[in-house]
């Protein structure tokens, strides 16, 4: 099967993939147990398809995947981590390679610094006596100390121990066995370079170098940059490359003839490239004994520079700008920088989390880092909306006292208040940072020379990492610090347990009221927006279905887990006898706190209308600590349960029914709806009881609320006709007026209205007679003015007033016995909808009236009611003449041609027949007439 594959010029993925699994079904067939692939050198072919960008790479996916259900184990073998050999790619094959990477478990066996000076002791055997022996024991010993007093030992490493490491890889100097392992890591293949170095025999390897060598002499860093750097460098990282080359060009152009010189180039080359081991000065005066007479050329000739900021010599890459000095400029100008500001900038701290506090409660509850000045701390506000570690920079010895005595009592008790005792350092970094910052901005010497901008993000990466550093020791040793709440100092806080011990046991003294809402949906400061549409939801069936079991929601979406949390478990929706009902809280003391408050705002409420911006503060604030997306929860339950005596208005209007709609918007801007609960007592109870006497026959009212609803919908109701005529009395008018844009169903019903019916405060006896008279001609003065329409078309007809039917019957006939005839498009079409009898009598009228001025009757003014009597009149008044002529017309006969011919003309010659009609009528014999009407109707 291999043959076959190989014998093709180029196989597929998929046939590869096929190939192994069938090799491993056959082993499995044969009694086998499975297939194991081991790739050696990998490495070689990512390093190709690296350079190629060939799709080679994915084989390993799609070997990858045919392990997952068969019985193969696939190992391969690499030199550097899988993502090395990828390190010069671009995004999107960087993530593509990371996808195969991810298929694959990583086992490292790099050796540790510790385990390869081990092996090398182990290589070297030397016969020297004790007296060649001793002062290479005093070299180690004295390089140990430095080493170790520098941090730069192995952490594994103890000082006898190292001693002994060191001595055992004589002739290697110190500094030189600790940079051999991560050298071979960097630029070469790991131990296999190592020990072809120790045991080679190519030039500048160590058993040439051997021979050079007397008793008491070591292998020095700069020995070893030959033979690692001067050939070909086994490494696809672009910046090792880069500084191997640069360490090169700098030897090259370095113009002396002094060896040691070049070898504390070569030194301070090695250790660029390594770059985990600093060129501090006290390391290089290991390495060289005369290294502050050897570098003076070495920076007189710009070979080399020194960067002060992390104390470390650099080969010089190509520029004059000096970057020490342009700091030290900026740092003056700085002096007057304000620290704590700066830090607060750029939130150099997330906040806080009380992890504890916040699990026990299934919220996220936090304290805000906050840096401040001890000398401007009475600048600072006393308290926030989130609880604060307040960290405080001092200036001088007194801060101390003055932190103690004044700054701990400034702020509240929910803010934990820290001095820092490494206040001047932490001030140093920042202002360093800050002068990188301006000089990356604004010098334009920064802009235009690439090699200045390498180096000051090198600068600037060291800043931050000191920055870091000196910010992480608050929190990594906060012993060195004091800590205090509630102008309390808080002993025994020395690590980071120490500190969420510290930050749970606040919350719990601040937040003692806080209820528990089990559902980490909506009970967080900023919800998704599923969550809120299962808010929005569950406040819908709040509002719509209180009175069903789990209001109505059925199966578990969103809203369910809310409502379960919320309402249920706390008791504000429950089973009451035979039916559900919202109630205060039952289960919970914390939940029946906050509608206890809730309950106070309505209670606050009586005199003015309020919003619930007020309430967040105060909900959301010690002692309470509700989330804001939980509240309208609880305002709508609370709102629920007491709604028949509290009124809600909408920009300042009054809503007489909470609807869906209401709720959306509410949700969307609560800030435009406010909340009034109504007050009952005194003359107010008088009026209450007035309304009750003369509009409910004497019944209790549900409630003031109730009753003003029953009110505002009766005038919200009527006909607009009704709304602005002034056909009804002078008191009727303003009862209905007073409606009109009002702002409080209290102030309406107990001042307003019982002003406008002659009433005040001192007197509410027989005040409901009048508004209950004022309400019925409100109520009636439609009606009365279509009646007084049809009282004039009966007075035209003969017909009783009361009749309306009878009025209906009439106009009909007529109508039908005249639509033959045509005098004009007007009076035609009046007779032509007289005569359309379908609906009943009001709709009938309705559709009388419409024609006749071109609207509805309800949309009548005053003006239009007039001008319609004046129309019924004229049209009903000429429909009776005609009809009457009609009548006549089955008897008349032609015996007096030269009455006909003179009537003719008349009817030819005049504008209004209908007035001639009615003179001729009365004047001339009626038989004549109609006749000559039919042959005139008929012309």
């Amino acid at each position: 099967m291999i043959d076959k594959l190989l014998s093709n010029d180029k196989a597929s993925l998929s046939k590869v993939s096929n190939l192994v699994v069938n090799i491993q079904n056959n082993i499995q067939n044969n009694g086998g147990k499975g297939l194991l692939i081991v790739i050696d050198e990998l490495g070689k072919f990512l390093e190709y398809s690296a350079r190629h960008e060939s799709d080679d790479i994915f084989l390993l996916q799609i070997l990858a995947e045919a392990t997952y259900d068969n019985n193969i184990l696939l190992f391969v073998l690499l030199h550097q981590s899988f993502e090395q050999y990828g390190k010069n790619l671009n995004t999107k094959l960087k993530n593509e390679w990371a996808k195969i990477q991810g298929r694959y478990e990583v086992l490292s066996f790099v050796e540790t610094v510790t385990q390869s000076l081990h092996i090398m002791g182990r290589v070297f055997q030397n016969k020297l006596n004790e007296t060649q022996l001793k002062p290479i024991q005093i070299t180690i010993k004295n390089a140990v100390k430095t080493l170790q007093k520098n941090n730069l030992l192995p952490i594994s490493l103890d000082t006898e121990t190292a001693q002994n490491l060191f001595e055992n890889c004589y002739p290697l100097h110190p500094v030189t066995a600790l940079l051999l392992p991560t050298l071979c890591q960097k630029v070469a293949q790991n131990e296999r370079t190592l020990f072809n170095y120790l045991g080679g025999s190519e030039p500048f390897s160590l058993t040439k170098k051997l021979d050079e060598l007397t008793a008491g002499e070591f292998i020095l860093p700069a020995d070893i940059f030959d033979y690692f750097l001067t050939g070909q460098i086994l490494t696809n990282d672009l910046q090792v490359q880069r500084t191997v080359v640069e360490a090169n060009s700098a030897i090259e152009r370095f113009s002396t003839s002094n060896t040691k010189e070049i070898n504390l180039l070569k030194t301070i080359g090695l250790l660029n490239i390594i770059s985990k081991i600093p060129a501090s000065t006290t390391l290089l005066k290991l390495c060289d004994g005369l290294f502050e007479e050897n570098i003076l050329n070495l920076e007189k000739q710009s070979i080399v520079y020194y960067r002060k900021f992390n104390n470390e010599y650099r080969v010089w890459q190509g520029s004059d700008f000096d970057i020490n000095a342009e700091l030290a400029h900026q740092e003056a100008q700085l002096c007057v920088l304000n620290v704590a500001d700066k830090l607060n900038e750029t939130s150099v701290f997330l906040p806080f989390v009380a992890k504890k506090y916040s699990i026990e409660k299934h919220s996220l509850f936090y304290f805000e880092p906050f840096f401040i000045n001890i000398s401007k701390y009475k600048q600072q506000d006393k308290q926030a909306v989130n609880p604060r570690i307040i960290f405080c920079l001092s200036d001088t010895p007194k801060d101390e006292k003055i932190f103690k005595t004044k700054v701990v009592q400034h702020f509240s008790q929910q803010d934990i208040c820290v001095l820092l005792s490494n206040s001047e350092q932490i001030k140093q970094v920042v202002r360093n940072q800050t002068a990188l910052e301006y000089i990356k901005v604004h010098n334009p010497v920064v802009q235009q020379d690439p090699v200045v901008q390498r180096e000051i993000r090198i600068y600037s990466a060291n800043v931050e990492r000191e920055t870091t550093n000196e910010l992480n020791k608050i929190v990594e040793n906060p012993i060195n610090c004091h800590w205090y709440q509630h102008n309390q100092v808080q002993k025994g806080i020395n690590n980071k347990r120490d500190i969420q011990k510290l930050l749970s046991r606040t919350l719990e003294d601040i937040y003692y009221q806080t209820p528990v809402v089990k559902n980490e949906l909506i009970n967080r400061n900023n919800p998704s927006a599923q969550a809120n549409a299962g808010r929005k939801k569950l406040l819908i069936a709040l509002l719509n279905n209180s009175d069903k079991q789990d209001l109505g929601i059925e199966k578990y979406p969103a809203e369910k887990s809310m409502y379960k949390a919320i309402l249920e478990n706390s008791g504000m929706h429950r089973k009451i006898g035979s039916g559900w009902k919202i109630t205060p809280p039952k289960k919970d003391a914390n939940y029946l706190e906050v509608w206890k408050r809730i309950e106070k705002f309505f209670n606050d409420a009586k005199e003015q209308a309020q919003n619930f911006s007020t309430l967040d503060e105060v909900l959301t604030l010690p002692p309470f600590g509700v989330k804001k997306p939980v509240l309208p929860i609880f305002y709508i339950a609370v709102y629920l349960f007491y709604k028949d005596e509290i009124a809600v208005y909408e920009d300042r209007f009054y809503v007489p029914y909470f609807t869906t709609e209401h709720l959306e918007r509410f949700l969307k801007r609560p800030d435009t709806f406010t909340f009034q609960q109504f007050k009952i007592e005194g003359i107010t109870q008088s009026f209450l009881q007035e309304y009750e006497k003369s509009l409910l026959d004497g019944k209790s009212a549900p409630s003031a609320p109730k009753l003003f609803q029953a009110m505002a919908m009766f005038i919200k109701d009527i006909p607009p006709y009704t709304k602005q005529t002034k056909d009804i009395s002078d008191v009727a008018q303003k009862v209905r007026d007073a409606f009109k844009n009002n702002k409080s169903p209290q102030d309406l019903l107990f001042r307003k209205l019982p002003e406008v019916c002659g009433f005040d405060k001192s007197n509410a006896e027989g005040f409901g007679g009048v508004i209950k008279q004022s309400l019925q001609e409100i109520k009636n003065a439609y009606e009365k003015m279509i009646e007084s329409q049809i009282e004039v078309l009966a007075e035209k007809l003969s017909v009783n007033k009361e009749e309306k039917a009878q009025v209906k019957t009439k106009l009909v006939e007529y109508g039908n016995s005249l639509k033959h005839y045509v005098i004009n498009k007007k009076i035609t079409t009046f007779i032509f909808n007289i005569a359309q009898e379908y609906g009943g009598v009001d709709d009938y009228f309705a559709r009388l009236f419409t024609f006749v001025m071109n609207k509805t009757p309800k949309e009548w003014s005053d003006t239009d009611s007039a001008a319609s009597m004046k129309l019924l009149s004229e049209n009903s008044n000429l429909v009776v003449n005609l009809y009457a002529v009609h009548i006549q017309n089955k008897r008349l006969s032609f015996e007096d041609e030269q009455i006909k011919n003179e009537i003719q003309v008349l009817l030819k010659e005049a504008s209004n027949k209908e007035e001639i009609m009615g003179e001729l009528i009365r004047g001339i014999d009626k038989r004549v007439i109609g006749n000559l009407l039919e042959q005139a109707q008929n012309e």
